[in-house]
């Protein structure tokens, strides 16, 4: 779907952004069986510029995220067959453009040592629009799929 000729995209102030952030991670693996993953971070944008009472205003750190988690966990269910599974959230600056909320699942089947067919699932929570800005006017994905074969050297 084409945006509507007459939309404006938001004026991103010229404006100074001062930024910090601070985060970590927490990881375990056992052998090549097992992995857990844990990240977290949070981020502080603080802009100089002041809302002029444009509709098409939209300052630059607005749409970045005030704070972001990541989960992975990884298994070896047999010699052939592993699975991956991937969680993130992450909360904007600007409560009206929504969080962010993904969950992906990705199964791999070893053929040969150096052959695999793969299946990953993403969007399974089915957070539409979340990952674009409201102004764009371009649908996020919902749920889908890719698959794939995977030769390695």
């Amino acid at each position: 779907e084409a945006p509507a000729a007459n939309m404006q995209c938001p004026r991103f102030a010229n404006e100074d952004l001062l930024y910090w952030d601070a985060g970590g991670s927490l990881s375990y693996d056992h052998k090549d069986k097992f992995s857990f993953a844990l990240a977290g971070r949070y981020y502080h944008w603080q802009s100089t510029e002041t809302y002029d009472g444009s509709d098409n205003y939209n300052p630059v750190g607005s749409w970045r995220p005030r704070f972001r988690i990541n989960a992975r966990v990884y298994a070896r269910l047999t010699t052939q067959w592993t699975l991956n599974i991937e969680y993130e959230y992450a909360e904007r600056q600007m409560d009206e453009l929504g969080s962010i909320n993904d969950l992906g699942v990705r199964a791999t089947f070893a053929l040969l040592p150096n052959v695999s067919l793969y299946a990953r699932f993403g969007n399974l929570l089915d957070s539409r629009g979340r990952y674009y800005l409201d102004w764009t006017n371009h649908p996020s994905q919902g749920i889908h799929f890719v698959g794939g074969l995977v030769f390695s050297l």
